[in-house]
């Protein structure tokens, strides 16, 4: 007995000497289908911390109108998908969400964008804040920001913020008609786009002046004609960029924010976390969500690995839904993707799942017998979930899967 209890002592060390230092990436995947008659398309373009998603499907004609999809009752609508108010117009969209329930977007004719917010969690009648202008991005306090707000005297509609009916900022210094705020944080910083003749300029602005200032280049990335785009920010200032690179082309880089003042450091602080592919987004973790280019695949970044996201779901017959690309990441891990199946494009909600949680229960204990046989059912038939090593090699599943997904039971599942 006591050789019996020492040998197991023994294999549970070796168990954890391979223990990898994080958990192996799995998601399970909801898909979001818009109601009968079929759409010609839908878009998912923001999610929230409760896993509320909103976007826009396109009619027959092309036209689109807003949705909100919710994984459970609320604000009056049932769980799932539902449309938003149009609010009079013959077009809609719906950008971001907040955690308030706040959401922005745009509504009006295929010409004349309006600036629009709806409050779910009041009930209150939505309101359009500002004609011949477009919403991307809503912040914690429902301060707006996006793109044509025009103010007496000038000369065309920029960048800007929005603060309620009538009221707003003009980002100072972007360009005309071609600058758009792409991110607005907690604390009221803003981040965007300014450009002209296909070439991008970044720039930031801090509350209250929200004079915009342009970002220097990044050296050695950038070199002659080189171009920097931001698509994301996070509440602490981190922002996600493209930069043209003179030899490697586009590469993803994040900017730090060292002393957590809430705004981006000078160009020297800044990481370069892929090459030819693009951080469409960040959450306040740091995890960066974003497309590979050529191959037009989704992938998320956790840590120091960039993962296909691919490879990390259930897929049916012919490898339905194919994940194109991310377009929002909670600060939950919860991804928004778009992507295509087996009769057009579609919205996926990603949900992390604790990976050796294998049958997906939600009981207690979570981890049973019945996970170490659907792992073993799924390491049999060569599925890409009984690669828990993540390694690339061939043969691709190894008995250091089996010891990996022990360690993943004993480790990171309650």
């Amino acid at each position: 007995m006591k050789t019996t209890a020492r040998n197991a002592s023994l294999l549970t060390m070796t168990m954890l000497a391979g223990t990898a230092a994080a958990q192996p990436t799995w998601y399970t995947m909801q898909e979001i289908v818009p109601p009968a008659p079929t759409s010609m398309g839908i878009n998912g373009n923001g999610i929230n911390d409760h896993g509320e998603v909103v976007g826009e499907v396109w009619g027959p004609n092309m036209q689109t109108k807003p949705f909100i999809w919710l994984p459970v009752a609320k604000y009056g609508y049932p769980a799932g998908f539902n449309y938003l108010d149009m609010l009079g117009g013959e077009y809609g969209e719906a950008k971001d969400i907040n955690n308030a329930g706040e959401v922005c977007g745009r509504a009006g004719t295929p010409n004349a964008y309006n600036v629009a917010r709806w409050d779910l969690a009041t009930g209150s009648t939505p309101l359009v804040w500002h004609t011949g202008a477009l919403a991307s991005k809503i912040n914690a306090s429902g301060i707006i920001g996006g793109h044509g707000l025009e103010v007496p005297g000038g000369p065309c509609g920029k960048a800007a913020v929005f603060t309620g009916l009538g009221g707003g900022f003009q980002i100072a210094h972007t360009a005309c008609a071609n600058s758009i705020v792409t991110g607005i944080n907690a604390g009221g910083l803003v981040a965007g786009d300014s450009h002209a003749d296909f070439t991008h300029l970044a720039f930031f602005a801090a509350p209250p002046l929200y004079t915009a200032s342009p970002l220097p280049n990044f050296p050695p990335i950038t070199g002659s004609g080189a171009y920097t785009r931001i698509f994301a920010m996070n509440d602490l200032g981190q922002m996600t960029a493209s930069v043209g690179h003179p030899t490697l082309g586009e590469v993803a880089i994040v900017f730090k924010d060292d002393n957590g003042d809430g705004v981006a450091d000078p160009a020297t602080e800044y990481t370069i976390v892929g090459e030819t592919w693009r951080a469409y987004a960040i959450n306040n973790h740091g995890v960066i969500g974003g497309r590979l280019i050529a191959h037009e695949v989704g992938v998320v970044k956790l840590g120091s690995k960039l993962r296909e996201l691919n490879n990390c779901v259930d897929k049916r017959p012919g490898g339905y839904p194919f994940i194109s690309s991310v377009r929002d990441i909670n600060d939950e891990g919860q991804l928004i993707c778009v992507g295509t199946a087996e009769t057009g494009n579609v919205v996926v909600v990603l949900t992390p799942q604790c990976y050796a949680n294998c049958d997906g229960s939600t009981g207690t204990p979570k981890i049973t017998a019945n996970d170490f046989m659907c792992f073993l059912n799924k390491f049999a038939a060569g599925h890409p979930y009984a690669n828990c090593d993540e390694s690339t090699g061939t043969p691709l599943l190894t008995a250091n899967d089996f010891v990996c997904f022990l360690n993943q039971a004993i480790v990171f599942c309650p």
